[in-house]
């Protein structure tokens, strides 16, 4: 099992010191082969038991070293320490709360370059469709306006065939436009999809 540590963290400052110590590197060493008494490290190293405790207590407050459990000794119980983990890593990378926020920044920058082709092919069709329907019912009115007050405004009951006709065509072309904006509006998803798939 290994322990990643990122290079600002605190505890660092803590191995540093350890590791930097010719005793603090015997007492890792004692402990990689397996959990042991701070009597059985000064034992085996010939190191004075207060400098194996100062240490001890060094590594067990950084996270480096665990209290494993107690034994029986001569003088009551003792405590078992053992490394936290056998290998230690020092990590130089972006720490993961900093990467997800950046991460989400280029995803959102990448959903708006997809969806870029579609929000411009509807404002362009809405806009073609706006000009239809202004030129197709907002200026006949606008003429009608200025016309003679003799001119008569077909109504319910004197709409001519040709009128019918003409009122008919302007729903079918409205029509038309509004599959036309679907259409545009499906092709241009479907080549953001393709692009997106392709990268």
């Amino acid at each position: 099992m290994e322990e990643i540590f990122h290079i600002e963290d605190d505890r660092l400052s803590a191995l540093a010191s350890v590791l930097s110590s010719e005793t603090g590197r015997t007492i890792l060493l004692a402990l990689s082969t397996g959990p042991k008494s701070a009597g059985d490290i000064s034992e085996s190293t010939g190191l004075p038991i207060s400098t194996v405790m100062f240490h001890l207590s060094k590594l067990v407050e950084s996270g480096f070293v665990r209290v494993a459990g107690d034994i029986p000794g001569k003088h009551g119980r003792k405590k078992l320490y053992e490394l936290t983990s056998n290998r230690f890593v020092i990590s130089v990378a972006p720490r993961v709360e900093e990467a997800v926020p950046r991460r989400k920044k280029v995803e959102r920058h990448r959903i708006f370059d997809y969806t870029k082709p579609v929000l411009v092919s509807l404002m362009i069709t809405i806009a073609i469709s706006g000009i239809f329907l202004y030129s197709t019912a907002f200026l006949p009115r606008a003429e009608l306006t200025r016309a003679p007050k003799a001119l008569v405004i077909p109504s319910g009951e004197n709409v001519t065939p040709a009128y019918q006709e003409e009122a008919n065509l302007y729903w079918k072309t409205v029509f038309y436009i509004i599959i036309l904006a679907v259409m545009i509006a499906l092709a241009s998803s479907i080549i953001s999809v393709w692009i997106s798939r392709r990268r």
